[in-house]
């Protein structure tokens, strides 16, 4: 009998408990449903999508800053290295003496000819006298003509020996001239091969001079970027710091295209100081892409799947409400704080400018703030005054 009389008190007890979790479960769900039906739209910022048929893109082409002349210095004959002037890293001027051969068997060799000159001198001097006196004797009928014509004979020989030596000396001189090693121009050394006392051969290197008041850029770019820059394409030029370089201009395109690389060599001028020689120089240029699409914040997109982007389209209802629609998309290329996309979007369609973490599908939306440009107008106006 007691355990008939537990048995109905435990029944009534389980009864009694799934009522009232039926009914705390059934009181939270009205509870939630009118929740949502109360809860209020989100307010958003729309941008309205103006389609257009391609965009520039800035694209990016590398090489090296090179000096305009770059000399390996020697000397055009054979001789001992008697003194150099300079070091790596002298700076100097254009006409300055660099390095020296020992010059004392040409100097030698130049005093030599100098006295053989006077003497030359000399004897011209005797043969002009002697042709004189010729010449008066000739005429009085007391010479043979044989005497006159010997006479005339030795005057043009000690002539041609007086030219003779005199050019010797002035070749001497030059090769004299040529013992030492100046600046074909100013700019700065940065390589020196040998020491004094050394035996130099002709045309060996002793120092190399790197021009420093003019600077060139050499960047090798594909032939459709080649034909944009000469019909005046607009571009940038940056240096390793990613500034731009100001006052440069291109100098020439060449029209060889190279075979490994298949890009043509566009040589830019730099101004002096802006870089240095051997560093990396960038340009930049705009490169019209032909695509059918639209601008949008990369704030207002948000990743999907299988490699596609996310907008949140805003729809107007007959009743007047709006709410969110998801628009895949395609990312075609970014640039600062805005993206190209291409997809299913309409000229006019209305999309949510920001804050897409915050909304589902089929959201409730409320529309506070329309615009048509890409970035918010305060930032639009900044932009715009960094310009000017």
């Amino acid at each position: 009998m007691r355990q008939t009389i537990q048995k109905t008190i435990s029944i009534a007890f389980i009864a009694i408990f799934t009522s009232a979790t039926t009914f705390i479960v059934m009181a939270k769900s009205t509870s939630s449903s009118q929740e949502g039906q109360q809860r209020r739209p989100v307010p958003v910022e729309v941008m309205t999508i103006q389609l257009q048929d391609s965009y520039e893109e800035w694209r990016s082409f590398t090489g090296r800053a090179l000096a305009g002349k770059t000399s390996p210095l020697g000397f055009e004959m054979n001789g001992t290295l008697n003194k150099v002037t300079v070091d790596i890293g002298s700076r100097v001027s254009k006409g300055l003496p660099l390095a020296f051969l020992d010059t004392a068997r040409a100097e030698a060799n130049l005093n030599s000819l100098q006295a053989q000159k006077n003497a030359a001198e000399a004897r011209l001097k005797l043969a002009n006298q002697t042709l004189s006196r010729t010449k008066k004797t000739f005429t009085q009928g007391h010479l043979s003509a044989q005497r006159m014509d010997e006479a005339a004979a030795n005057q043009l020989q000690a002539l041609a020996d007086l030219n003779n030596l005199s050019a010797s000396i002035e070749a001497l001189k030059i090769d004299i001239e040529k013992m030492t090693i100046k600046a074909p121009f100013s700019g700065v050394i940065t390589e020196r091969m040998a020491d004094e006392g050394r035996i130099i051969g002709a045309g060996t290197p002793v120092l190399t001079l790197v021009e420093t008041g003019h600077l060139e850029g050499h960047i090798g770019v594909s032939s459709g970027i080649a034909d944009a820059l000469e019909k005046k394409a607009e571009y940038r030029l940056l240096n390793p710091q990613r500034r731009d370089i100001t006052g440069h201009s291109i100098r020439n395109i060449l029209p060889v295209i190279e075979g490994q690389t298949r890009t043509r060599m566009v040589i830019f001028t730099l101004p002096e100081g802006a870089i240095r020689d051997g560093d990396l120089v960038t340009m930049l240029i705009k490169d019209k892409k032909i695509a059918t699409g639209a601008w949008v914040p990369l704030r207002a997109l948000s990743a999907d799947v299988r490699g596609l982007w996310r907008l949140n389209k805003v729809k107007t209802a007959e009743d007047g409400s709006s709410h969110v629609a998801f628009e895949n998309v395609q990312i075609l290329y970014t640039t600062g704080r805005k993206a190209f996309v291409s997809g299913t979007l309409s000229e006019g369609d209305k999309i949510v400018a920001g804050g897409i973490d915050k909304l589902a599908h089929n959201e409730r939306v409320k529309i506070v703030k329309s615009r048509t440009s890409v970035l918010p107008e305060s930032e639009v106006a900044s932009q715009q005054s960094k310009k000017h």
